[in-house]
């Protein structure tokens, strides 16, 4: 298993192909205008996605990305224990999965 931890605009993860996404949110995300944020605003609107440490939401081939999966994982408020459990989390999910 391969990992490549990348910055870019978030407009840009519409064009990632990859098996899967891992997205990282925090309690200070604030909705932009593009389809990942969105779509981010409305799973944790819904209550899809808790606004909890290690809380993921998994999500097969969504609509309008390039990524077979698309993993948003909240990290809380992003101390530095709350980023150890949100990629535990996510990494275990993934490590799961064929």
């Amino acid at each position: 298993m391969n990992f490549e931890l990348e910055t870019s605009a978030q407009t840009d993860f519409l064009r990632e192909k990859s098996d899967a996404l891992l997205v990282f949110l925090t309690s200070a995300f604030i909705q932009q205008g593009d389809a990942l944020s969105t779509l981010a605003a409305k799973v944790l609107k819904s209550g899809d996605l808790l606004a909890k440490p290690g809380q993921l939401l998994d999500i097969y081939r969504p609509p309008g990305f390039s990524c077979s999966r698309l993993v948003l994982v909240h990290l809380g408020d992003g101390t530095v224990s709350d980023v150890r459990k949100g990629v535990g989390a996510a990494v275990a999910l993934l490590k799961a999965s064929k």
